[in-house]
């Protein structure tokens, strides 16, 4: 290596080496003001974790006994270690202890008080019960549901003052013969296997209620026994829920709903309301209409009385039928009110993009079900780092995507994720300026 000097005033050498000190001790400085603001003494992770610790599930765990006779490995850590399979999308038990092996100077930091092993992971996903953390999820899910509502929710919302339930249901594929299918066998014989998830979210809310795990061959109608409907709340279904039987016994308790009605649907046209002249161009129709129905297994018939609406989509450039129970409410509603249901498939979207609903540790119905809540559990802690940033949003999978890549790293997750990186490009700049002047410096040519 050869050192040309290309311009050195040896009267200034104790010039010279000041600036190039004071230069590497601001450098220094302001490496310190970096760490300062984005630095944490606790894991990305572990900052996840801070949040599971601060709701107090200890109270839930011994409430369901989980840890009544395991000596080691409790529900925790459990509940730790599949957090970061479904966070990492990790594929098989191997790789996942091999994750915690590596970082085993960080496990207490990460929420583990026991190494975990492949062999223990099986045997407890399989024969803990799943409904363990279901409990965690609906505790959590009360106890951050102020910090994740919304406070720009929908204008629907606060017109009709009554709060919207979407309800839908999702297939997620299973390589396996735990669970049946529906379709077509292929030419061999065999089907994919499957099961679905019945749903249920408030609208302007990514917090989902999960009220029904079944067969991908049980009907959506079969998932609506599950529900607990509450009084005076509006209930959005796709044309899956149809049951009339069911639309009576709501109206009479005073619950409301809007679905979409079947083409086929025979029914009685009673009386037919004047559209306002202020209403939507694309309202076609207003009208109340009657349905003989059979009840019980008497067989007795009965009348339901409905509410039908015909809207136009120009851009779809198709005719929408929609029936409700909502009777003194304005035509304009009802169509809003079914445009809500498209957040819950955003929702699916959202869950089956970023958390692990491809890859199943385990090939038991218990060890799928525990995975399947561990997912809405991330999801859940995610949505509160999500939901704390009140300035311009980034998408929610560069969060999981961030935390995915960053899951060891001692980075202040909340803080780094309120800064934008525009803001943050700015911020490095600031702090790295420029070397010094052309006079002071050596020239190093190879």
């Amino acid at each position: 290596m050869k050192i040309q000097q290309k311009y050195i005033n040896f009267h200034n050498c104790p010039k010279f080496f000041t600036k190039v000190s004071n230069f590497f001790i601001k450098k220094q400085s302001n490496v310190h003001k970096f760490k300062e603001k984005f630095f944490n003494p606790c894991p990305v992770f572990g900052q996840l974790v801070s949040l599971v610790r601060q709701a107090n599930i200890e109270r839930v765990i011994q409430k369901t006994e989980a840890d009544k006779y395991s000596k080691k490995f409790k529900t925790k850590d459990q509940l730790y270690t599949m957090l970061v399979a479904v966070i990492c999308q990790i594929k098989s038990l191997r790789d996942l202890c091999a994750l915690f092996h590596v970082n085993i100077q960080k496990l207490n930091q990460l929420g583990l008080s026991v190494l975990p092993n492949k062999s223990t992971l099986s045997y407890v996903n399989k024969n803990r019960d799943y409904r363990v953390f279901e409990s965690i999820y609906n505790y959590l899910r009360f106890y951050y549901w102020k910090v994740i509502l919304d406070s720009r929710r929908c204008l629907i919302v606060k017109g009709l003052g009554k709060k919207i339930t979407i309800i839908d249901s999702t297939v997620v594929g299973l390589f396996s013969s735990v669970m049946r299918n529906t379709g077509r066998y292929r030419i061999d014989g065999k089907k994919k296997r499957g099961i679905k998830l019945h749903m249920s979210i408030e609208e302007g809310i990514s917090l989902p209620q999960l009220y029904y795990i079944s067969e991908a061959t049980v009907h959506d109608q079969k998932g609506m026994e599950n529900i607990k409907w509450k009084k005076e709340n509006i209930y959005v279904m796709d044309r899956g829920y149809l049951n009339y039987e069911q639309f009576l016994e709501m109206t009479n308790q005073d619950i409301y709903f809007v679905s979409r009605l079947k083409e086929n649907t025979v029914y009685k046209s009673v009386e037919e309301k004047d559209i306002p002249d202020d209403a939507h161009n694309g309202i076609l129709k207003d009208e109340i209409i009657e349905k003989e129905i059979t009840t019980g297994k008497d067989g007795q018939k009965e009348v339901i009385r409905l509410r039908r609406v015909a809207y136009w989509d120009d851009e779809q450039k198709r005719c929408y039928e929609f029936v409700t129970n909502l009777m003194e409410i304005e035509v304009d509603y009802i169509p809003l009110l079914y445009k809500c249901r498209w957040q819950i498939e955003l929702l699916f979207k959202r869950l089956k993009q970023n958390f692990m609903f491809r890859y199943f540790l385990g090939d038991n119905e218990n060890a799928i079900k525990v995975q399947i809540w561990c997912c809405l559990i991330a999801n859940l802690l995610l949505e509160v780092i999500f939901s704390k940033v009140k300035e311009k949003r980034k998408a929610f999978s560069h969060l999981v995507n961030f935390v995915r890549l960053h899951i060891t790293s001692y980075i202040d997750l909340e803080n780094y994720w309120r800064c934008s990186t525009d803001k943050l490009i700015r911020f490095i700049k600031s702090l790295l300026k420029g070397p010094p002047s052309e006079e002071v410096q050596l020239k190093i040519s190879f």
